[in-house]
């Protein structure tokens, strides 16, 4: 007897909230975050931002666009600051993200993919040969 489970589709969110990580902003909805197969890939993640921010978001100031722990996020600092409206850390994101780990920097916001569980079903495995 063997397993088949299928994930279930991602929605993404952008944590308003200081100081949480995506296990907690997931969950907060009723959610799981998803480390891996979360649709992070290098063009569809700025995407992502413009479809939940209305807009695009600034790239390429210094090393920010390079992933990093907290990736990826939105820079949402106050008027004037050299970081405000930056997708940060959307480069090159590896295929298991850290789910636990939440921003230091009240103005960082992290992009979090969440899914409501996997589904699975147990089925026979019949060889003819």
């Amino acid at each position: 007897m063997k397993w088949l489970c299928i994930f279930t589709e991602v929605n993404y969110y952008l944590e308003s909230k200081e100081f949480r990580s995506c296990d907690q902003v997931c969950g907060s909805r009723g959610l799981l975050c998803t480390a891996e197969d979360h649709g992070f890939e290098d063009g569809k993640t700025l995407t992502i931002f413009q479809q939940l921010l209305g807009k695009k978001c600034m790239t390429g100031f210094n090393d920010t666009d390079e992933w990093n722990e907290l990736g990826p996020s939105y820079a949402n600092h106050p008027k004037g600051h050299e970081l405000r409206g930056r997708c940060l850390a959307w480069k090159d994101i590896p295929k298991q993200i850290n789910c636990k780990a939440k921003p230091l920097n009240p103005y960082v916001q992290r992009l979090c993919p969440c899914i409501n569980g996997t589904k699975c079903l147990q089925y026979y495995s019949f060889s003819f040969f």
